[in-house]
């Protein structure tokens, strides 16, 4: 079961310890293999990779379990932490007695290193260290790694969604492996992908200042909108412009969206949303030819 069909048997070149949490994890251009002490050559020490089968042959399996320390409790109580930046979504203790995810807390993965945003699910979890609405940092410690659930071994349970699950407790019994494929992304292609992008963005602009953003105001303004450059659409608008990824000249003002306090602008190649529960700006509608994709 080692591996499964992509899994995460392997480790790109050049991947290193570095400290993250305690020390002791594989790190590659900031990106951070989740479970503390996992061997570059065997992370998976015999756990499941992805779509392997479990129950019995009726279920694909949607992730992969990171094992360290070469024997069945080695692990447990080592430290777990976030691959890159991202929000803690849900966290979900375990009632102590039921079968399953035990201690289990989803991240939402949106740091502009990730290949894609992406939900990652950890399962059995000894202990939280994180609260639900808090952002994290690549490499900080989230949990630490057990058998809650009921299960002999303790092992890091990991899944990443790729979009919001329709439950915290999804689970895909009975699913073909092409459903779990088009649900989830194989962890071991992800990390790959994203250490890949993450090596790409080295040297690239982070952040602008007030004086940049003020000598970007005319071409934001050439339209007729008047900006405000510090707000935090503008910002990442700008951030944009540096980067040579403009969302285009200003079409709107800002207006309020929705009924959670969104708030948005339209570009002539984008719109923009701002959420205030995340302080964070997404790209919601691309426009190509005056048509919103």
């Amino acid at each position: 079961m080692n591996g499964g069909p992509g899994g995460l048997g392997w480790v790109p070149p050049g991947v290193k310890s570095q400290a993250g949490g305690g020390g002791g994890f594989l790190e590659q251009n900031g990106v951070f293999v989740p479970l503390q002490y996992t061997s570059a050559g065997d992370p998976l020490q015999g756990g499941y990779g992805f779509c392997d089968w479990t129950d019995n042959g009726r279920t694909p399996h949607p992730g992969v379990d990171l094992n360290s320390g070469g024997s069945c409790n080695a692990d447990e109580g080592v430290q777990v932490v976030a691959p890159t930046d991202g929000l803690v979504v849900a966290v979900l203790p375990w009632d102590g007695y039921t079968s399953g995810e035990g201690n289990h807390l989803w991240l939402y993965l949106d740091s502009p290193v990730c290949v894609a945003p992406a939900y990652m699910h950890f399962d059995h979890l000894q202990a939280f260290a994180v609260d639900e609405g808090q952002r994290v940092a690549a490499g900080q410690v989230i949990g630490t790694c057990g058998r809650t659930g009921n299960w002999d071994c303790a092992h890091s349970h990991e899944e990443i969604a790729k979009a919001l699950p329709s439950s915290w407790w999804q689970w895909p019994y009975g699913w073909s492996v092409a459903q779990v494929q088009a649900a989830y992304y194989d962890p071991g292609l992800w990390y790959q992908q994203t250490v890949e992008k993450a090596g790409g963005m080295n040297g690239l602009p982070m952040d602008t200042t007030p004086e940049e953003r003020q000598a970007m105001a005319p071409y934001f303004a050439m339209y007729g909108v008047s900006p405000n450059m510090e707000t935090a659409i503008m910002k990442r608008a700008a951030l944009a412009y540096k980067r040579d990824e403009t969302p285009g000249p200003c079409l709107t003002d800002e207006y309020p969206y929705g009924d959670q306090g969104f708030v948005r602008q339209n570009f002539t190649a984008r719109i923009l949303e701002w959420h205030p529960q995340d302080n964070q700006v997404y790209t919601v509608e691309v426009v190509k030819d005056g048509i919103s994709t």
